[in-house]
């Protein structure tokens, strides 16, 4: 059995059909009526995830070289999850709700407003990123149950893209899958 540098083309199909189903029916949130608090705390909750897992994995990808299989792999995640904070602030739009504080017009134009990275000053970890993404997985998860229509959807979306990514992707770039 050859060990691959990174996902296959199979896995990696998968992964891009997630995070381009997510877009997709993000067009549809208009429909997504109003949230009540705890349903509105859930997706501000999981979009604070997605900025941190970003500049983790951002973090993360400064010590590889460009060429590598972990590179990649934190690219991958940066990219699915800049298409969920993207999302998860459309639906509190859509929902008519107030957005964090932090959050800003820029966002997913370009303009750097991740999370801070690692205080350390260290670059994070690909175990660090996994970490993040498995608990993200699981608070996704966790609000799809809470959730109802697109709202429970774009969680339980995101809830499986995050396990995904640090299964899959990760997974294969620290060798624990082939």
């Amino acid at each position: 059995m050859r060990h691959s540098p990174g996902p296959t083309r199979r896995e990696l199909f998968k992964l891009v059909g997630l995070a381009a189903g997510i877009a997709v029916v993000g067009g549809s949130v208009a429909g997504c009526g109003e949230l009540d608090s705890e349903q509105q705390n859930v997706l501000v909750d999981s979009w604070r995830m997605s900025r941190s897992d970003i500049a983790l994995a951002e973090s993360a990808r400064e010590q590889f070289g460009p060429e590598s299989a972990e590179y990649g792999a934190l690219d991958r995640v940066i990219e699915a999850r800049t298409v969920h904070r993207d999302a998860l602030v459309e639906a509190l739009k859509a929902a008519g709700e107030e957005l964090p504080q932090e959050y800003s017009e820029g966002e997913g134009e370009g303009e750097d407003t991740a999370a801070p990275a690692p205080e350390s000053g260290e670059p994070a970890t690909l175990d660090q990123v996994v970490e993040a993404l498995t608990a993200s997985s699981r608070t996704a998860r966790e609000a799809a149950a809470i959730l109802e229509g697109y709202p429970s959807a774009l969680a339980g979306s995101v809830g499986a893209a995050c396990s995904a990514l640090a299964q899959v992707s990760l997974g294969v770039a620290l060798g624990l899958t082939q």
